[in-house]
């Protein structure tokens, strides 16, 4: 869908909410009465391009008072979540037909393994590794510098900054999260870990005393002590 225009994007939502037993009806611009049995809700359907997170489907709610179908080109878990507790939301993920109207799932994922295209789709590791950097170090950098940080090319930077367009902003000293903590949970929820093998961790000592040896570990020390200084 990154490439999709909107108007074809919200026909694929509706198709997908009519798959979904709901029947929708178009209004007006962006408006549509969904009937579902004998409830009808008129409904203003958002369509968005790009991955969007909870705290801007929290700004499109504290907006208006209308019951807002949020149109996406994949649900992150935080919006499905938000999705099956906020009673002004609805969700459709046009990539995997997902869609909760109301809090109650109404279309369930499709399974990848049938969904995906032959050949290996390519991860999002540099902006995955762009976020975790611009989360754990508000300081302002150029695209130079956060290449050199994380190794990756300037342009892959770049792209990985129009990526994150509206959770990033560009001051005269260089790129920085608009929100670092938001930034960082929106990390966790994106990435799937680093792949590759897998490896087990055994020792005798007690699961505490193993904790903190884990949680010294460079990386992890070095993460967490950026983030307690911000919080602090």
């Amino acid at each position: 869908m990154g490439t999709e225009k909107p108007e074809n994007a919200e026909t694929r939502a509706i198709e997908l909410l009519a798959q979904a037993g709901l029947r929708a009806v178009v209004r007006g611009n962006a408006e549509l009465e969904v009937v579902d049995g004998d409830d009808v809700t008129l409904v203003e359907m958002k369509v968005r391009r790009s991955r969007t997170y909870e705290w801007e489907a929290q700004q499109i709610l504290a907006g208006t008072s209308r019951h807002i179908a949020l149109a996406v080109p994949h649900a992150s878990k935080a919006l499905i979540a938000m999705a099956h507790t906020h009673p002004r939301l609805s969700v459709v993920s046009i990539d995997d037909g997902h869609v909760i109207w109301k809090g109650v799932e109404r279309g369930r994922p499709q399974d990848p393994v049938s969904q995906a295209p032959v050949g290996r789709l390519r991860s999002a590791w540099g902006r995955w590794a762009l976020m975790r950097a611009l989360a754990v170090d508000e300081t302002p950098r150029s695209q130079a510098d956060l290449a050199r940080a994380i190794g990756i090319s300037q342009p892959a930077v770049s792209m990985a900054l129009k990526d994150l367009d509206g959770t990033v902003e560009r001051t005269s000293a260089g790129w920085r999260a608009l929100d670092p903590e938001q930034m960082w949970d929106a990390f966790l929820d994106e990435y799937p870990g680093p792949g590759g093998f897998t490896t087990y961790w055994y020792g005798l000592e007690s699961i505490t005393t193993q904790g903190e040896t884990v949680r010294n570990l460079e990386p992890c020390r070095r993460a967490s002590s950026q983030l307690g200084r911000r919080r602090g």
